[in-house]
């Protein structure tokens, strides 16, 4: 006559099965494309968001509005690590002469909310950000951490300077260290962001103009909606 299953020997096959699943899983569905958009397109709500809740105005200062928060992309090396697309988040503090439009200083970068001992950098070139290495955050290093092999700026400011900055209404524009009055950057149609993998797929962010209102959507390959 067959042993059966007892209750508790199937409770345990049960836990362990679902244990490897939770662990298989999300191995196997993982895409880094997916995870590059959607990463990427928080951070610009986030910065967004910083801008809203720090109004730069000062009317004692002609330059306030170099001030205004910022998401600027390179494609630039950074001590310790190979050239390659990555992000800083910051506000120009204006440490140096003239608000000259990059991360100046530690205390300019903006912190990341999921985790408050890094910062939303993985390094600037040049930069005196980079001297606290603790605090640099691999996972905007988009080369590295997604195999993100180039990104493409279409009517995002500055074909040179890829840099979209928010004022306290929350409205995008591009790079300001130029700009000679508040709002004369200010995006009049739409700033999309595309992204490609080292596998020619590519990943497509968009920003409203005036709403700063962003979305993205991937290629078919992906298998993947609009988010």
């Amino acid at each position: 006559m067959k042993k059966a299953f007892t209750m508790i020997e199937l409770i345990f096959i049960i836990v362990v099965v679902g244990i490897l699943a939770a662990v298989a899983v999300p191995q196997i569905n993982r895409n880094s494309l997916v995870e590059a958009a959607d990463q990427v397109a928080a951070h610009i709500r986030y910065t967004q968001q910083l801008a809203m809740n720090d109004n730069k105005f000062d009317p004692d200062d002609p330059n306030w509005f170099k001030r205004f928060w910022r998401i600027q992309f390179t494609d630039q090396g950074a001590p310790g690590s190979a050239a390659g697309w990555r992000y800083n988040i910051y506000w120009d503090n204006g440490d140096f002469p003239g608000s000259n439009g990059q991360p100046n200083s530690l205390n300019s970068m903006a912190a990341d909310p999921q985790n408050p001992n890094k910062l939303l950098t993985s390094g600037f070139a040049r930069q005196p950000a980079n001297t606290d290495g603790a605090r640099m955050n691999q996972k905007l290093n988009l080369g590295a951490t997604y195999n993100i092999r180039n990104i493409q700026f279409t009517n995002c400011g500055n074909r040179n300077n890829h840099t979209i900055s928010f004022d306290s209404y929350g409205r995008p524009m591009g790079q300001l260290a130029n700009s000679n009055v508040p709002y004369d950057r200010l995006f009049v149609g739409q700033c999309v962001i595309t992204l490609t993998n080292d596998a020619r797929e590519t990943a497509s962010i968009t920003i409203e103009p005036e709403t700063g209102y962003v979305r993205y959507t991937l290629n078919s390959n992906t298998g993947t909606a609009a988010q």
